[in-house]
């Protein structure tokens, strides 16, 4: 007796025409919406005015608070001397490329 081989039907994403993961790439790069493009800059921005807004901005409520309550503890105990307030454009400074990390890849420095 002689087995024939079945025929597999594809799935039905396939059958419908739609593109497997393989042909995705083969259309070039896939461009962010103008929106999300600016996202990241608008972050780093906002947590160059004040530590932690950037954050909050992208909804990471968590680190952006701690950033602000942390910077406001650094405004705060200062007594704005420069080599105090130092510390505050460090932290400044780090919260705009976390901000910016965060937005662009998801995750941010550490």
């Amino acid at each position: 007796m002689q087995v024939t081989p079945q025929k597999k039907e594809p799935p039905p994403s396939e059958a419908a025409g739609a593109k497997s993961d393989l042909d995705k790439g083969a259309e070039g790069p896939v461009r962010p919406a103008p929106e999300n493009r600016w996202r990241p800059i608008i972050a780093a921005l906002l947590s160059l005015l004040f530590a932690g807004l950037g954050h909050l901005y992208l909804r990471r409520y968590g680190r952006g608070g701690l950033l602000l309550i942390l910077g406001l503890f650094l405004l705060r105990t200062s007594g704005y001397s420069p080599r105090a307030m130092m510390l505050n454009v460090i932290l400044f400074v780090f919260s705009a490329f976390d901000a910016y990390s965060f937005g662009k890849r998801g995750f941010g420095i550490i």
